[in-house]
């Protein structure tokens, strides 16, 4: 499962109450990055969200809606070819 924090309002499944608060920046190091300020601007807009294994949180050729900023587990990015076959083509998160 792929602990994840979205913008607000974004088209996930999630287990819990919808109006939890984001987590501290420091599970991610993107947002750990950010200066104060910076993050305190963004926290409002933030909400944690969990996908299951498998799940897809956007699909090709399609506007990106929401910026996911994962906290744990391990987004994998896959590209399909003109036979159909899925190549893994990247990773993002924690270990990797």
């Amino acid at each position: 499962m792929l602990n994840s924090v979205v913008s607000r309002n974004a088209p996930y499944n999630t287990m819990g109450s919808s109006e939890q608060s984001p987590p501290p920046a420091s599970q991610n190091r993107l947002l750990a990055a950010l200066v104060p300020e910076d993050y305190e601007r963004l926290a409002p807009h933030l909400q944690a969200a969990w996908f299951e294994q498998g799940q897809s949180v956007c699909d090709a050729n399609q506007p990106i809606a929401y910026a996911y900023f994962p906290l744990s587990g391990v987004t994998s990015m896959l590209v399909t070819t003109r036979a159909g076959a899925s190549i893994e083509i990247g990773l993002v998160g924690s270990g990797v």
